[in-house]
């Protein structure tokens, strides 16, 4: 607990070294001598990677920035193809378009009312230049009705 308690307290200041070594005279009260020692002292990893407690303002902006872009290409490339997206849109829709089957198939459905003021609006949009030539078409399918009675007659 005591681990965690420092760890938690860790706010990459110029604290981040002190408190390192606290974790690991706290790993040393519990976990054997032999395993302690294969630890790192804490300033040596620092230093391997060199790793120094940003002090300045833009020195702590471009580290901010630096965690946000690392932080996208996590989700870009671990998260969003992890949780498969494509699948759970493709299951919305298919859900979406079984509920306006059902309620196109049956009057009695709970969206029955909505599907049908869905159609009452779109069908005017959809197949405009249809209602539109309405007359024309009227008029062209009784002129061949007329012509085909002249010729049965």
């Amino acid at each position: 607990m005591d681990v965690i308690r420092i760890a938690n307290s860790i706010n990459g200041s110029n604290q981040t070294i002190e408190s390192l070594q606290k974790i690991l005279s706290s790993f040393k009260d519990v976990v054997p001598s032999s395993i302690v020692e294969k630890i790192p002292n804490p300033q040596f990893i620092l230093d391997k990677y060199n790793i120094r407690p940003n002090t300045t303002k833009e020195m702590v902006i471009k580290e901010i920035n630096n965690d946000i872009n690392n932080l996208k290409k996590i989700l870009i490339k671990a998260v969003i193809p992890a949780i498969d997206l494509e699948l759970v849109f493709i299951n919305g829709v298919d859900k979406q378009v079984k509920l306006l089957l059902s309620a196109m198939e049956n009057e009695n459905h709970k969206f029955a009312k909505t599907f049908d003021e869905f159609l009452s609006n779109i069908v005017p949009i959809v197949k405009k230049n249809d209602l539109d030539n309405v007359e024309n078409i009227i008029e062209r399918l009784e002129l061949k009705n007329s012509i085909l009675n002249s010729l049965l007659v």
